[in-house]
């Protein structure tokens, strides 16, 4: 049994019918000299191995047949001394995947037989599906094996699917393409980490850093951790909406300084951190309807100039401060609407604002008082604007400000409240309601009371009660702060499974 080219027949100027005859490895020096062939005949053989070196002597080489054979992989260099090959069949072979360089250079191919192969359609043959889409007439009915979503597909089908690499592969393959991994169990393509619609519960790890549109959009997400997305420099579009974010971190964003566009709609937010936005200087569409925000800071869109559309659609906005929408420079289209807005002398400013500009084309209308409901802002008289009921302008009259004054004989840093060692005998009554922790331990409080408290706590997480004089905690004392899952108390006596029960995110 053969399995190299015999030295003799190595000495002919055309070279045919070599088929049939078990040859099993083409070595670099077998086709030497043959400058004059034009004609390789190697199909039906078992050839597994080609030396990268192997035709390059053949620079006249038009028709190379390598069909039938058992190659599962071709070199880099393999082809690139045959400048005027027209023909190349590699079907039926067991090709798993297919550098770049091996066709790269094959100017003249007019023919050229992929199929039958086991090809595995991930990043590395991302190139091929554009090469064959460019070349329609090359590599018919070349189809993919694995993975199972696209086994029997055209291999062209990767350009339209958006299918690269994913994690269970990255670890055992080199990639060619520019992303060198796909978080599982999402899909990347030219730049896009589509996550959608997965049922994740938090943000994928190893997102590439060469990620420009970051797709998370309805899954079930509820926080995001700090810095997660601090390598991500070149993204430009991020979409989260319909997710259960309740609260986002002061820095979130603040490493996306190339960020455009921005979903956050339809999520769980109250509250917008300060600072939040203001690194996002390239920003120009951000869409935060469809959430419960209750307030928004006077600053809250500070250093927002490119801003060119912005959604508070469908949120609790009772009053906004007249210094909202003054850096937002490029602002064309604002979504207002579905907001209980309490129309009194602190509004008459966005009233005058939205006659003006005339951008708000969502409807916004009043909410209260009663004989304001549901009139229409900026055609309004600024006179019907007053200021008359004490309760409303109490409530309206430090907007902007959002309730985030910290109590007296406490430190609030972001959403954290710490008030420890402070000798205090209750528990403060002006906690600012965007509080996600709570510190109260090492003072002389004694009881927890059922008062009410804690029903403007709903972003509540962690409440330390520890190290006080715990004497008692009133059935449905935490009555309202669904939020609440970490409760650490120490030493009370008559402290009851049952205070827990109707707390639904509490592990007891």
């Amino acid at each position: 049994m053969k399995n190299s080219i015999d030295r003799n027949i190595s000495k002919l100027l055309l070279l045919k019918e070599l088929q049939f005859n078990n040859l099993s490895i083409i070595r670099k020096d077998d086709l030497k000299s043959l400058r004059q062939l034009r004609i390789l005949n190697l199909q039906d053989n078992q050839i597994h191995t080609i030396d990268g070196e192997s035709f390059r002597d053949l620079i006249l080489l038009e028709k190379l047949r390598l069909n039938s054979n058992k190659l599962n992989h071709i070199l880099d260099g393999t082809f690139s001394a045959l400048k005027q090959l027209q023909r190349l069949t590699l079907n039926y072979n067991n090709l798993t995947t297919l550098p770049l360089l091996p066709l790269a250079r094959l100017l003249d191919l007019r023919v050229l037989r992929l199929h039958d192969n086991s090809f595995i359609c991930d990043c590395r043959l991302l190139w091929l599906a554009k090469y064959l889409k460019l070349h329609p007439f090359l590599g018919l009915n070349a189809r993919c094996q694995q993975p199972d979503t696209l086994n029997h597909k055209d291999i062209t089908s990767l350009v339209e699917e958006e299918k690269q690499c994913n994690s269970m592969d990255a670890d055992d393959i080199e990639y060619t393409c520019n992303v060198p991994i796909c978080p599982h169990p999402c899909t990347c393509f030219n730049g896009v980490v589509d996550c959608k619609d997965k049922e994740l519960n938090e943000i994928p790890r190893n997102i590439p850093d060469t990620t420009i549109e970051l797709r998370l959009e309805k899954n079930r997400i509820i926080e995001i951790p700090p810095k997660v997305f601090s390598h991500l420099k070149k993204l430009r579009r991020f979409i989260l909406y319909r997710n259960n974010l309740k609260m986002l971190p002061s820095r979130a964003f603040s490493d996306l300084s190339a960020l455009q566009l921005l979903h956050l709609y339809n999520n769980q937010l109250v509250y917008l951190p300060l600072g939040i936005f203001n690194q996002l200087s390239h920003l120009q569409l951000l869409l935060l309807n469809a959430n419960k925000i209750t307030c928004v800071r006077g600053d809250a869109f500070e250093g927002l100039e490119k801003l060119s559309l912005l959604s508070l659609y469908d949120n609790q906005l009772k009053t906004l401060a007249n210094e909202t929408f003054i850096p937002l420079k490029s602002l064309q289209t604002l979504h207002l609407a579905r907001n209980p807005f309490i129309c009194d002398c602190h509004l008459r400013w966005l009233n005058a604002y939205l006659r003006d500009k005339q951008i708000e084309t969502s409807g916004v209308r009043c909410a209260a008082p009663r004989r304001m409901a549901k009139r229409r802002f900026g055609v309004l008289n600024d006179r019907k604007f007053r200021c008359r009921n004490r309760m409303e302008f109490e409530l309206t009259a430090h907007s902007g400000q959002c309730g985030l004054r910290c109590p007296k004989f406490c430190q609030c840093d972001g959403t954290t409240v710490t008030c420890r060692g402070q000798q205090l005998q209750e528990i403060p009554n002006d906690i600012p309601i965007f509080t996600t922790e709570l510190h109260l331990q090492d003072n002389q409080i004694k009881r927890v009371p059922r008062d009410g408290s804690f029903r403007r706590l709903r972003s509540l997480r962690t409440l330390d009660l520890r190290n006080n004089r715990l004497e008692e905690i009133d059935d449905d004392a935490f009555d309202g702060a669904s939020a609440l899952n970490e409760l650490y108390v120490l030493s009370v006596a008559p402290f009851r499974r049952s205070i827990l029960s109707k707390m639904v995110n509490f592990e007891i």
